[in-house]
Order: structure tokens, then C-alpha cells, then sequence
């Protein structure tokens, strides 16, 4: 499994997909406008890219599950490009090519993130009972491999 990360703000940045057992966390901070459309279409265009050359070298892959974590409002971009990159991503969640976790730092968060109307409500991170977000992600992933909708948060 790899773990890969698109920073939510003015300047999206991606960093590399990296084996889960080398991954080293970076220091995220909140600063500026948040370009949350821009960081969605980024995200999007770096997963292709890594699923594209699995495909390529004929590497088998499951269903990828992308968390979207925000701590706050979109701010900075307008309304329509934040509305393409939600949509881009919903896109990619109803064609079953990824498995979206939408969550959000405090209830505030939560609720904005539910007015996208993502396939399922946003966990709230300060709420979170993560052996329970633990047993509901392994048991959603398992249920993709084996070709089932996976169950709803």
C-alpha cells in the first residue's frame, strides 16, 4: 500500500506515493486562501498518474481510498472551479475508481464538507473513535476487492 498526500491550499503541493512502511509524515500548516477545487484536481491527476503506470507495467492494484481531510471553507478560488474539482472527485467515487473518506477537523468542518453531498457523511476527526474508523476502512476495502459497494460511515 502506498500513501500519498495533496496539500488543501493557495499553492497545492503533492508528495510522492510512498510505501506506507517509508512514510515519513510532513508538517502540514494552515496558511492563506484554500484552493480546494485546484487541490482536488491536483490529487485526481497525481492518482491517475501512479494507477497509469500500475496499468502500464500490468501491476494489479485495489480500489484506492482517498481521505479528504479539511479544516476549513474553500477560500480564494471561485465558485467554479471548486465545484470541478468536487465534481471530478464524486466523479471518480460513483464509477467505483476510488473509495472517498470525506472528514473534517471539527463538526463545523464536518457539516461544510456534507453540503458537497459526498456518497457518505464526513467523519469528524475530533469525534473519531479510530479503532472504529480502523475496522470501517478495512472492512470498506475488503468489500471493493471483492467487487461489493462498500459500506456507508
Amino acid at each position: 500500500a502506498e500513501i500519498g498526500i495533496t496539500t488543501i491550499c493557495e499553492s497545492p503541493q503533492s508528495y510522492p506515493f510512498t510505501h506506507f512502511s517509508q512514510f515519513q509524515p510532513h508538517r502540514l500548516e494552515a496558511s492563506g486562501r484554500t484552493f480546494f477545487g485546484k487541490s482536488l484536481e491536483l490529487a485526481c491527476d497525481e492518482l491517475a498518474s501512479l494507477l497509469h503506470g500500475y496499468n502500464a507495467q500490468g501491476r494489479p492494484y485495489n480500489t484506492p481510498t482517498v481521505l479528504v481531510m479539511s479544516d476549513g471553507a474553500p477560500f480564494g478560488e471561485s465558485s467554479g472551479v471548486t465545484q470541478a474539482g468536487i465534481d471530478r472527485i464524486k466523479s471518480l467515487e460513483a464509477a467505483r475508481q476510488i473509495f472517498l473518506i470525506p472528514a473534517g477537523v471539527t463538526r463545523d468542518d464536518c457539516d461544510r464538507l456534507d453540503l458537497m453531498k459526498f456518497s457518505q457523511r464526513a467523519l469528524c476527526i475530533a469525534e473519531i473513535n479510530w479503532i472504529e474508523l480502523f475496522r470501517i476502512v478495512t472492512a470498506s476495502a475488503g468489500k471493493i476487492a471483492a467487487g461489493q459497494r462498500p459500506m456507508s460511515v
